[in-house]
């Protein structure tokens, strides 16, 4: 799924769940690569900005796609995810102030986290897309 904004709620499918979380751990393999390879500041912010956008753009489709359903989850997931941001925005900030050209211990385990939250959705979303066309 190419990250686009769009004009009408995404349904999820197996396929866009499975490139999205795909495009997810890329984009952390590659922040985790750089951090332990050394590469400079700039290309380390480059990353952490892309994963900043893409987080961004993936739960606002998540949101309407569960607005477009009235999912009663909507409420407590906007939450998770405004939390979730924020705390990216945080650890990214922390990163541009520091000195150093090595992600934190606690960016990764905020990473963890995330995605001990977000997989759960991943699959749960494809359940019901599934289950929607069957």
């Amino acid at each position: 799924m190419t990250l686009k904004t769009l004009s009408s709620p995404p349904i999820p499918h197996k396929s866009e769940n499975n490139a999205e979380l795909g495009k997810l751990l890329q984009i952390v393999e590659k922040l985790h690569e750089q951090s332990e390879e050394g590469a400079t500041r700039s290309a380390i912010l480059i990353s952490l900005n892309e994963l900043n956008t893409f987080a961004q753009r993936h739960f606002e489709a998540q949101e309407k796609y569960l607005a477009s359903i009235n999912a009663p989850e909507l409420k407590t997931r906007k939450s998770q995810n405004h939390k979730l941001l924020s705390q990216l925005a945080d650890h990214t900030e922390k990163f541009k102030s520091s000195a150093s050209a090595i992600i934190s211990s606690r960016f990764y385990e905020f990473i963890q986290i995330w995605l001990s939250i977000q997989l759960p959705l991943f699959i749960n979303d494809s359940e019901v897309s599934e289950s929607k066309s069957a």
